[in-house]
């Protein structure tokens, strides 16, 4: 028997394991491939209970391919620690050999070698991905009986990640009417983030670089509208409320087709001269379907746009 820590530099060059419980290689193991960052994480774990239904009692073997940034590993490791302390994620290494995309032959072969009877490739951005089951996300925050607060609002102005799309982050002008919007339908508006370094002008509760991100999703989740950019906040928010996403008119598609998994996920195009408009009227429209009451249904016909 081989010690699995010495396997990774002869399989795959450039892997690096990050996180193990002492174990022996080969074993009994799923494997499970992740790309991307916190938003992608959210998504890929609506996968995790179909995982657990198929395999209730295998640990995992997890290869996430994208960064070796230790600042940006740290927040998907926060995301996946109920999975680590509870010992089901055996073994999680980092690759950033390999192309984006779907899995590589010499990964699937590295998940061969290791015993796992099978392999997931939860990079979200593929058809094989649609053709799993999803249900909710299962990272480390507890959704199962959320009490929603009517009254209150989050919103995330900004984000340093997913350069490629500039467009969505908007002027601190255009956030105060979005915000001021929030405050004249009473609601109580608390700002998340960490990029942002944008003035408070209307005062409202300011929390950026306060959380963790377990802590933004801990904290948001029993509000009653999210609106941010698109970012990781409206992935998570739309399995619970109503969540806005304000985005380029390029990514709109993307949004609408791998992003989105419930009706409660909006994506805005910025790029529209009156796209404004168009989300202050979503605010009064979430406002009177509440009657200060959650009413989820409501949101079953809006669309993206």
């Amino acid at each position: 028997m081989v010690d699995f820590l010495t396997i990774p530099e002869d399989l795959v060059p450039g892997v690096k394991s990050l996180y193990s419980n002492p174990s022996i290689f080969p074993g009994d193991y799923i494997g499970i491939k992740l790309q991307g960052l916190i938003g992608d994480t959210i998504r890929a774990s609506t996968v995790f209970d179909m995982i657990l239904e198929e395999f209730p009692d295998k640990k995992w073997l997890v290869i996430h391919a994208y960064t070796e940034d230790r600042r940006r590993i740290n927040t998907v490791m926060d995301l996946l620690d109920e999975h680590i302390k509870s010992g089901r994620i055996a073994y999680f290494f980092l690759d950033n050999r390999g192309k984006p995309g779907k899995i590589q032959p010499y990964q699937e072969n590295f998940f061969k070698e290791a015993g796992c009877e099978k392999v997931y490739d939860l990079y979200i951005l593929s058809e094989g991905f649609l053709e799993y089951k999803s249900t909710k996300p299962r990272v480390s925050v507890d959704i199962s009986d959320v009490k929603t607060i009517s009254n209150k609002a989050v919103i995330l102005r900004h984000s340093g990640f997913h350069g490629h799309y500039p467009e969505r982050n908007r002027s601190v002008e255009e956030w105060d009417i979005i915000t001021q919007a929030l405050l004249d339908e009473g609601y109580e508006v608390h700002l998340l983030g960490y990029d942002d370094i944008m003035p408070n002008n209307l005062n409202v509760v300011d929390h950026r670089k306060k959380f963790t991100i377990l802590e933004t999703l801990e904290f948001a989740k029993d509000a009653a509208i999210s609106i941010s950019v698109a970012c990781f906040l409206p992935v998570f928010m739309q399995y619970l409320t109503k969540s806005l996403s304000l985005t380029a008119a390029a990514d709109i598609h993307n949004l609408l087709y791998w992003w989105r998994y419930k009706e409660n996920y909006i994506p805005i195009n910025v790029e529209k001269e009156n796209y404004l408009e168009r989300v202050v009227e979503e605010i009064k429209q979430t406002s009177a379907c509440f009657g200060r009451e959650l009413h989820k249904e409501f949101f079953s016909n809006n669309k993206g746009g």
